[in-house]
């Protein structure tokens, strides 16, 4: 059957996703402080990236981007992160995504939660893909992706054309993922050629391609991951526990700061000082 490419995924999920990504907060509220999710390595053409406070700015080299950011690229646009738990993200060109949660502490509750409105990323997860991976994922209004630790590229088409339909694709360079739709369905797609697949309809289910799309065939910076995931891998392990030690350290500053107060207002007190 012919594809119709004029055809364009228009669901109740989809308006769901793109108001969660991209609604703003209260006004009136103060601002939550926010963790740090990656630092700009490289940002080409058109980017923006958008504040939770609505504000919006073209990133340049050296930027943080941090959790509740939203980033929209043209189509001359990319971005890549080098992120904070190791890893490296590339925001595609024609995308619009957010960093939805982002904790890379060196803890067991480090997370990424990554909302994909539209387009295509490019990951090379860090520590939280490997030592916590079910805390990993990457959301979409047709299905979420999953993943053991990986170098994996996601892509979600909301227009049907001579590349493939309307759906969401995952491709594998290193490691695996899987394809975890709206109804409960999954598939597992493994480094190789074949692609995972997810129609737009959920009651079909997701499944492996036999030919990889031409969309797939990357971008003019795709050196930029030769052997950066075995580089990665490497070096993670070092990167969480020194993490994890300037954490506690801060904790331990911070409590012996409050004990040090306490100490000095008990003096106070009894010498019959005022507080």
């Amino acid at each position: 059957m012919a594809v119709d490419a004029s055809a364009r995924i228009v669901t109740p999920a989809a308006a769901l996703l793109a108001c969660l990504l991209f609604a703003g907060t209260n006004a009136d509220a103060a601002p939550a402080p926010r963790n740090a999710a990656g630092k700009v390595e490289l940002a080409e053409g058109t980017v923006v990236i958008e504040r939770p406070d609505h504000s919006r700015v073209a990133p340049k080299v050296g930027d943080t981007v941090s959790e509740g950011d939203s980033v929209a690229t043209g189509p001359d646009g990319e971005l890549h992160l080098t992120m904070q738990d190791g890893g490296y993200l590339a925001v595609r060109p024609n995308t619009k995504m957010q960093v939805t949660r982002f904790q890379a502490t060196g803890e067991a509750g480090d997370t990424s939660a990554l909302g994909l409105l539209e387009g295509g990323l490019r990951v090379v997860t860090g520590w939280i893909g490997k030592y916590n991976a079910s805390a990993y994922q990457v959301r979409t209004s047709i299905a979420t992706v999953g993943l053991r630790g990986t170098d994996h590229e996601t892509q979600l088409r909301l227009a049907s054309d001579a590349d493939g339909e309307a759906s969401l694709y995952s491709k594998v360079y290193e490691g695996a993922t899987f394809i975890s739709s709206s109804g409960g369905a999954r598939v597992d797609v493994a480094a190789g050629d074949r692609v995972g697949f997810s129609p737009a309809n959920p009651a079909q289910r997701p499944r492996l391609l036999d030919r990889t799309p031409r969309f797939f065939r990357g971008s003019r910076h795709e050196r930029l991951f030769e052997g950066r995931h075995a580089r990665i891998q490497a070096a993670i392990g070092q990167l969480r526990e020194a993490r994890e030690t300037r954490r506690q350290d801060r904790q331990e500053s911070r409590g012996e700061r409050r004990e040090k107060a306490r100490d000095a207002r008990d003096d106070r007190r009894k010498r019959g000082d005022p507080d």
